[in-house]
C-alpha cells in the first residue's frame, strides 16, 4: 500500500538542522505513527511522503516555508515582570504560556530578562531553519476511525 492522504503511517526518522547538521529529533528504534494530512506532522514532510511504500527510504530538505515558517520578530514580546506570578523562577529557556484574544494558547521561551522586563519569544524554536529529514517507511495502512 502506498502513502496517500488519510493513511496511517509509521516511520523511523531523524531530523537535523541543515546548516550545522545538529540532530534535533530521532525515532530510530520506535516508529512515529501519524495520519497523513491531519496536520500532526510538518506539512512539507507529509507531502514528500505521498506515494512511498513500506521499505522505502527518503531524504527530504524542507525550507522554512514548508516547515515551521520564518521567524517573526513581532512574536518576541516584552512582558513587565510584575505581571508574572511571584513564585515563577524566571530563567533563560523557561517556557511560558499566553492566551490570545481568540482563546488559543501560545507557548514561548524566555529569551532574556532583567529585574523589570522579561523578553519572551513565541516563535517555534525551529522557525527560520531549513531542516533535513531522513525517513524510512515502516508501515502504511488504512486509518481507523476514532
Amino acid at each position: 500500500m502506498t502513502i496517500q492522504l488519510g493513511k496511517a503511517v509509521s516511520i523511523l526518522f531523524s531530523l537535523k538542522v541543515a546548516r550545522n547538521d545538529k540532530l534535533i529529533a530521532s525515532h530510530q528504534k520506535n516508529p512515529l505513527h501519524f495520519i497523513v494530512g491531519e496536520k500532526k506532522m510538518i506539512l512539507g514532510l507529509d507531502n514528500e511522503l505521498i506515494g512511498l511504500k513500506p521499505g522505502d527510504k527518503k531524504q527530504v530538505t524542507l525550507t522554512p516555508d514548508n516547515a515551521y515558517g520564518y521567524r517573526d520578530e513581532e512574536l518576541v514580546v516584552s512582558i513587565d515582570r510584575s505581571k508574572l506570578a511571584e513564585h515563577i523562577n524566571v530563567h533563560k529557556g523557561l517556557v511560558l504560556s499566553r492566551k490570545t484574544k481568540s482563546g488559543r494558547v501560545l507557548k514561548g521561551r524566555v529569551a532574556s530578562f532583567d529585574s523589570h522586563v522579561v523578553m519572551v519569544d513565541f516563535n517555534h524554536p525551529l522557525a527560520g531553519q531549513t531542516l533535513r529529514f531522513e525517513a524510512e517507511i515502516i508501515d502504511v495502512k488504512d486509518a481507523v476511525a476514532a
